[in-house]
């Protein structure tokens, strides 16, 4: 529930607008209201959960390959100008000196913000309009599965009027590859002894990375990743790795610039001038990932130098959308109606229950190689025994002509594995920070990059989100009502999680009290129930 406090120059309002070229809405005097948790989506593996007043937490494929700190949705809200994105803005007037934090704690009373984010999910706009300097200062985050995580900074005079202003913008606390997030949670203090943040003749990229592993054990411990963060379009290219620079501009100073930082968290500020010409604004780039070996981060600061990366990054980015809209138009997420936020609404929930339960991106069309690697996982017997018969099917065969062939050879297993076969896609837990037990994990491709046919969930929230993509994909009931019955016991018991590679049952923990969160038995047959009506409409009798 969002609490809205009454406001004194107007109540919050939403509406639906165009951001660029897409679809968005928009929540104007969000400052207003009390934060609330969104997030920002990709068709990768990226991941953000981001509170309404821009603090956030964000990374690679779950809250181990965080970029900013994993915490849970209270401490997120908390978080404001303590990690992920800062801005001061400062002036000099014939009054002296005057600064502008935009989306600071506390909104100046001649300020107001609002944010906007596209009805598909995968950008949020941060906006804050300084009516006293006549500026308006707007951070978007968006996602590029090949980049990282993009925010775009713009400074925009709407008054009429020219101006240079003393700018720092950045981000507070990135993390290093290599630091879990009960690691961070729980022993934070010792993490940053290990951190270690560097500039180097790379420009305006900077690196983090682990002095070691962080063990006690006598053994070896190579940290051998690194998250890196570059920007493109600031007049001050190189960045500032100390947090307290931010205290130097705040008193006037000019902020210091140590070219490596150790045993302290690291940040990614740039400092400098920014023009704006009257009725213009001024833009620069920020991106950030995590998770990148060696020769990918020689590979990356290469591109830095030698390409126009931000055409690469826009490219990227737009691809990104694409395939997002392709994976949902699978799942009927895309209606026109009458009632445009109706139809929003839609795309919204279609959006958060594909994410949940996968989709299927090829329809009912099977990929024999994905196939058989399933089947030779959970049982290589049988693979054996009918390696020749699916290698009569070629690269690809389709669902009934897959069904007829397993019933042609009169073996159980396989008439079973190839009806608990799901070519998933795009399937994550539901873990977010508001729900600390459930952890997620986003897996869309493998080591090599290529594309990865997996899915986990919770048992009752999987089943949950199969019954309504069923609607879409109804060839598919047979085999979510075969995994579902393979996945439940004679005496009302079910698992924690399903998975592509089996079910995993719960641990009873007895100091925890949230150790038994995966038996839900009594809701067994009604979930089974609504399954057998589904696959009776699309295949009665």
């Amino acid at each position: 529930m969002l609490v809205i406090t009454p406001a004194e120059h107007g109540a919050p309002s939403g509406r639906l607008i165009r951001l660029g070229d897409v679809d968005a809405y928009r929540i104007d005097r969000v400052e207003r209201m009390e934060p609330f948790l969104t997030t920002v989506v990709s068709d990768t593996d990226l991941w953000m959960f981001i509170s309404s007043n821009g603090a956030l937490t964000a990374g690679r494929i779950d809250a181990d390959h965080a970029i900013f700190p994993y915490v849970t949705d209270d401490r997120l809200h908390r978080s404001v100008g303590a990690a992920g994105p800062l801005t001061v803005i400062a002036r000099t007037t014939d009054d002296g000196r005057e600064l502008w934090r935009p989306f600071a704690a506390d909104c100046a009373r001649h300020c107001t913000r609002a944010i906007t984010k596209t009805t598909l999910g995968d950008a949020l706009a941060f906006e804050e309009r300084n009516d006293r300097w006549g500026l308006t200062f707007r951070a978007t985050w968006r996602p590029s599965g090949a980049f990282g995580w993009v925010r775009v900074a713009e400074l925009v005079d709407h008054a009429g009027a020219s101006g240079r202003f003393d700018v720092l913008d950045g981000l507070l606390d990135v993390m290093p590859a290599g630091v879990d997030a009960a690691t961070e949670q729980t022993r934070s203090n010792l993490a940053d002894a290990y951190k270690r943040s560097e500039t180097g003749p790379w420009g305006s990229a900077a690196l983090y990375t682990l002095e070691s592993l962080i063990t006690d054990r006598a053994e070896p411990g190579e940290a051998l990743t690194a998250a890196l963060v570059w920007s493109a379009g600031f007049p001050a290219e190189q960045p500032h790795l100390d947090e307290r620079a931010v205290g130097d501009v705040l008193a006037g100073q000019p902020p210091r610039r140590p070219g490596l930082l150790t045993g302290l968290p690291g940040a990614y500020l740039l400092h400098g001038t920014v023009a704006v010409a009257a009725d213009d604004g001024a833009t620069w780039t920020i991106v950030a990932d995590t998770g990148l070996d060696h020769a990918t981060v020689l590979d990356r600061l290469d591109e830095l130098r030698r390409t126009d990366v931000e055409a690469s990054l826009a490219a990227d980015i737009e691809t990104g959308r694409r395939r997002l809209r392709a994976l949902l138009s699978g799942a009927d997420a895309f209606q026109r109606s009458a009632d445009p936020i109706a139809d929003a609404h839609h795309l919204s929930n279609t959006l958060f229950n594909s994410m949940r339960g996968g989709v299927f991106p090829y329809g009912h069309r099977i990929p024999v190689a994905d196939l058989r690697d399933f089947v030779g996982v959970r049982n290589r017997p049988c693979l054996d025994r009918h390696a020749p018969a699916l290698d009569t099917l070629g690269e690809w065969t389709d669902l009934d002509d897959l069904h007829a062939l397993a019933d042609a050879t009169d073996d159980a297993d396989l008439r079973r594995l190839v009806r608990e076969y799901l070519p998933l896609t795009f399937s994550r837990r539901h873990g977010d920070p508001s729900r600390p037990w459930n952890r997620f994990a986003i897996r869309v491709h493998g080591e090599d990059w290529g594309e990865l046919l997996t899915y986990e969930g919770n048992w009752r929230d999987i089943f949950q989100n199969w019954e309504a993509l069923l609607h879409s994909y109804p060839a598919y009931f047979s085999h979510v009502v075969a995994k579902f019955l393979n996945a439940s016991t004679a005496d009302g018991h079910n698992p924690y999680r399903i998975s592509r590679d089996g079910v995993d049952w719960e641990v009873p923990d007895p100091d925890d009290p949230w150790s038994n969160i995966g038996y839900w038995g009594d809701h067994q047959i009604v979930y089974l129930l609504r399954l057998l009506q589904g696959w009776a409409r699309f295949a009665p009798g």
